[in-house]
């Protein structure tokens, strides 16, 4: 995850809980509510990264979000930071 994609996650977040408040049970309970709270928030904000695949070119492979070109074995474009293969870290 990038800094700016970390930025607009923890705005995300920030916003639906001053949409919807603090739930009694996490005021009044434990951490472990608390955690499971927060943890069911950032569930429905954060999007798993697909692979994408690669856009085959006269010479290089490009990536498809931002036509950058990126090496045989890349897993994330460089440019964009896409996901383009499974593997890697």
């Amino acid at each position: 995850m990038r800094a700016q994609e970390a930025e607009e996650l923890m705005d995300e977040v920030w916003h639906a809980i001053c949409k919807k408040g603090l739930p009694i049970n996490v005021r009044t309970g434990q951490n472990m509510d608390a955690a499971d709270w927060v943890k069911e928030i950032l569930q429905k904000q954060i999007s798993i990264d697909e692979p994408i695949g690669v856009v085959q070119g006269n010479d290089y492979d490009h990536c498809p979000r931002c036509n950058g070109i990126v090496g045989q074995s890349a897993y994330y474009c460089k440019l964009c930071g896409a996901k383009i293969r499974e593997g890697g870290r």
